[in-house]
């Protein structure tokens, strides 16, 4: 809530007033998603870390992806079944494909696009404390 008159504000001094408000809130609320995933990450409400989200994405049970802003790093995909993980065999598990080396940047949009999880990327002290956890993490169905 903002506690000042801004009913005489133009458009333009309104949004300067309102920008820095929403921009705390936003913080404040991805940290609170962040602490609150981590501490549910239980294996049955969340996870947290790469492999693991990984994993449950592609198997189907995720429902919401939070993932630090600028994640980097690399994974492997099968060309032949598209499954992706960080292990360092060269052929797929599953279906004995070859597996090329992907980046992370590139692959999770596509996966929460494929299996239809909605992304939250979060910045600030919430993606400081979900990079120490992995930097990504994700809520369960």
């Amino acid at each position: 809530m903002i506690k000042s008159d801004t009913s005489r504000l133009s458009p333009a001094e309104l949004q300067a007033r309102l920008e820095p408000e929403i921009a705390r809130w936003k913080r404040e609320t991805e940290l609170k998603l962040v602490e609150k995933m981590i501490g549910s990450s239980n294996g049955a409400r969340a996870v947290v870390g790469l492999d693991e989200t990984l994993a449950q994405m592609q198997l189907g049970g995720t429902r919401q992806l939070v993932v630090a802003r600028g994640l980097g790093g690399k994974a492997k995909q099968c060309a032949k079944c598209g499954w992706v993980d960080r292990a360092a065999d060269r052929e797929c598990a599953s279906c004995g494909g070859e597996r090329r080396p992907v980046a992370l940047r590139a692959v999770i949009p596509e996966l929460a696009r494929k299996y239809g999880v909605p992304v939250e990327v979060v910045a600030g002290e919430a993606g400081r404390k979900l990079r120490e956890s992995g930097g990504i993490g994700a809520w369960l169905r």
